[in-house]
């Protein structure tokens, strides 16, 4: 990854944490968040939501590619089928990337609490942050140490 492009793109300057490109959770709705990220092309690309047929009501999330290599991916969702704003923001940062847990700390300052799980089909290891912003790390390998210094 290119130095800085984490930070041009996490550390949004539109607004405060946690909002990102003006995606307010609490505040702004799955519609809304799709214009939003529709405007922000050529950066932001596959604009899409994928509402479950089965279910009648609003949409539960609008999904995005960033235009980096290797591609990150977002999506804004509401956890429950009813209209309202958006409650969280995603973005997936693939391994290939080699983001840190250790730039997660220099980009967002200390973090107030820490979590390690080391057991199958859990994350295994997190840092939360002020202003609800939340560092998982997804994949753990036999063999690898959770330091700061490792990849997501």
């Amino acid at each position: 990854m290119r130095p800085g492009i984490a930070q041009r793109i996490l550390l949004d300057q539109s607004c405060p944490q946690p909002c990102w490109r003006a995606i307010q959770p609490g505040q702004t709705t799955i519609g809304q968040a799709r214009t939003l990220l529709i405007a922000g092309a050529p950066l932001i690309q596959h604009v899409n939501s994928s509402p479950n047929s089965d279910i009648p009501g609003p949409e539960p999330h609008v999904c995005w590619s960033i235009n980096v290599i290797p591609n990150w991916q977002g999506c804004a969702a509401r956890d429950i089928i009813a209209d309202g704003p958006v409650n969280r923001i995603e973005i997936r940062i693939p391994i290939q990337a080699n983001f840190t847990l250790g730039e997660a700390i220099l980009m967002f300052g200390r973090p107030k609490a820490a979590v390690v799980c080391p057991l199958s089909g859990l994350p295994n290891a997190a840092l939360y942050f002020d202003n609800n912003v939340e560092v998982t790390v997804l994949m753990y390998r036999r063999g690898e140490d959770l330091s700061p210094g490792m990849a997501r």
